[in-house]
């Protein structure tokens, strides 16, 4: 009704969590997941998998790119570097919902400021990670 919404036995609006879902559904759910978080998981797999269902996953550009920014993140965040920055740099992490866009938005955002802070070691990661792709 806040919506203006037409309803019928075909139609549901539902904007909980999943055991409302259920509710909304009754007869004959076993399970309803959020889609966010599966364009979540599609995000993670893109980042971090290989093999999905016996299937490689054809990310090697995204993958190397993530890669260089994880090493970058965590050198940063342990040399305490990151304090000269105008973010807090972000470390990935697989059981935080949305980690991965975390991680690589905070990256984006200081982006340009990374050059000051990081050791010639990783200039060559830095170096490898195309900003108009980031």
């Amino acid at each position: 009704m806040e919506f203006n919404l037409s309803l019928d036995n075909n139609k549901f609006v539902v904007s909980d969590n999943e055991n409302k879902m259920k509710s909304a559904f009754k007869d004959l759910c076993i399970r309803i997941g959020c889609s966010i978080h599966y364009v979540n998981k599609q995000l993670e797999h893109c980042f971090t998998t290989d093999i999905v269902d016996k299937a490689p996953v054809k990310c090697e550009i995204v993958q190397q790119m993530f890669f260089h920014v994880r090493k970058i993140v965590s050198h940063t965040r342990r040399t305490r570097k990151q304090t000269k920055l105008s973010r807090k740099l972000q470390s990935y992490s697989d059981t935080r919902f949305n980690g991965a866009f975390l991680t690589m938005n905070v990256f984006l955002l200081v982006f340009d400021e990374l050059p000051g802070v990081l050791d010639r070691t990783l200039m060559n990661d830095y170096e490898s990670i195309d900003k108009d792709l980031l």
